[in-house]
């Protein structure tokens, strides 16, 4: 990707990674060490011109992952309703914890896996959007 980027190739790179949450990994994790992390990358390969970095959790705490995300954006009823499942289940690791999540919300919701009209798709659509204009 980097000779492409340095030919011309590629003009624009959207980085897209998890923020996971400082009790898995307080080194990476969480939105501030993982904004920094990716910085460094950014730099470091000296992408900083064309690459912009995002960082998939939930908005609301700044932790998580892509899973948080979509966990985010549905109805609260119907999110009280997946973290109760899963906080009863006591599931300890974060692959499960990813996978029943991603499980749960397809079989619970499968007519309306994402309301892209929530206004949390906004910063994620924008930055989509940029990379065609």
């Amino acid at each position: 990707m980097k000779l492409d980027i340095d030919s011309g190739q590629i003009e624009k790179v959207l980085l897209v990674v998890d923020a996971d949450d400082m009790k898995n990994d307080i080194v990476y994790g969480g939105f501030e060490n993982t904004q920094s992390a990716l910085n460094a990358i950014i730099k470091q390969l000296g992408l900083e011109a064309v690459s912009r970095p995002y960082i998939m959790c939930d908005p609301a705490t700044k932790t998580g992952y892509l899973e948080s995300f979509i966990l985010s954006t549905i109805p609260v009823a119907q999110r009280n309703c997946i973290e109760g499942f899963l906080e009863c289940s006591q599931f300890k690791s974060k692959e499960n914890h990813k996978a029943i999540l991603n499980q749960i919300y397809k079989l619970a919701y499968p007519n309306a896996p994402y309301d892209f009209e929530h206004h949390h798709f906004e910063i994620t659509e924008n930055r989509i959007n940029n990379l065609f204009k």
